[in-house]
């Protein structure tokens, strides 16, 4: 196999991986950031917002990122057969 053919193997393996974590993380109850029970208005909402583009980030963007690069792989290789 050619150097170009592994790196766009590894590549493939490396983002179906991310992709498998990003569901697991996302779709979960998993939460990476226990808040305290006593925490300033200020400190709660920063956390909030940091969590919630987190979550959006894992839940949805990064996986539907990756299923669009494979979409296109897909449809480069049916376009070239």
């Amino acid at each position: 196999m050619s150097s170009n053919s592994n790196k766009q193997v590894l590549t493939n393996v490396i983002l179906f991986i991310l992709l498998c974590v990003c569901l697991w993380v996302g779709w979960s109850d998993f939460q990476l950031v226990k808040p305290e029970v006593t925490q300033e208005e200020i400190r709660e909402s920063i956390r909030f917002y940091i969590r919630t583009g987190f979550q959006i980030a894992v839940q949805y963007l990064i996986p539907l990122a990756i299923l669009a690069y494979f979409g296109k792989k897909l449809l480069n290789r049916e376009a070239k057969t």
